[in-house]
């Protein structure tokens, strides 16, 4: 038998909204932050697939250049700088040059511009200085040609000082203070090669 009266009519709409609140309520939270985190997550996936297109993209256009362009670029921008090899070559430009070579001496930075340290820039991907002072003899015509010479050369030295003096019979004693990049940092484990 099923009561009829008002009290137990607003008795069960009491309860009737008792379980909504209780059961019903608690499962759309549930549904509704379920689907906020699917649409979270779709707007990540749609990110990484972005992503990973670029990367593609990027991975392509490194695949296609050249393994002679590579090389190039290890020449003039390579992952270390050979101490020895940017010394002995520099004795064999000066002799090309005709001056007489008397000294060269290599100093390693500490992997970043100084200039930049002061102005408090992190520069951990920058190229990595690598300093040599050079000291040489001979007329203006051998010291001009040494310096052509150094431009030409095969990888990329940057003159960042010289100092020129006259000396008995016009000859002139050159100090000149170089400088080349290597592009590996603290942050790489292993030289990248082709």
């Amino acid at each position: 038998m099923i009561p009829k009266g008002l009290f137990t009519q607003i008795g069960m709409m009491i309860i009737a909204v008792g379980i909504a609140l209780t059961y019903v309520q608690p499962a759309f939270d549930d549904i509704k932050s379920v689907q906020d985190d699917i649409a979270r997550f779709q707007q990540e996936r749609q990110k990484v697939a972005d992503v990973n297109q670029l990367l593609n993209r990027l991975v392509t256009d490194m695949e296609n250049v050249s393994p002679n362009d590579r090389l190039r670029l290890l020449t003039y921008m390579p992952d270390a700088v050979d101490s020895i090899a940017v010394s002995r070559d520099l004795l064999f430009i000066t002799r090309e040059s005709g001056a007489l070579y008397k000294n060269v001496q290599f100093s390693e930075s500490g992997g970043s511009r100084s200039s930049n340290n002061r102005t408090g820039i992190d520069n951990s991907g920058l190229p990595t200085p690598h300093h040599f002072s050079l000291s040489v003899e001979g007329t203006y015509n051998q010291v001009k040609k040494l310096f052509e010479l150094i431009e030409q050369n095969n990888y990329p030295l940057e003159v960042h000082n010289t100092d020129i003096s006259v000396m008995e019979g016009g000859f002139l004693n050159v100090n000149v203070e170089l400088v080349a990049y290597a592009y590996k940092h603290r942050g790489l484990d292993k030289e990248i090669i082709y």
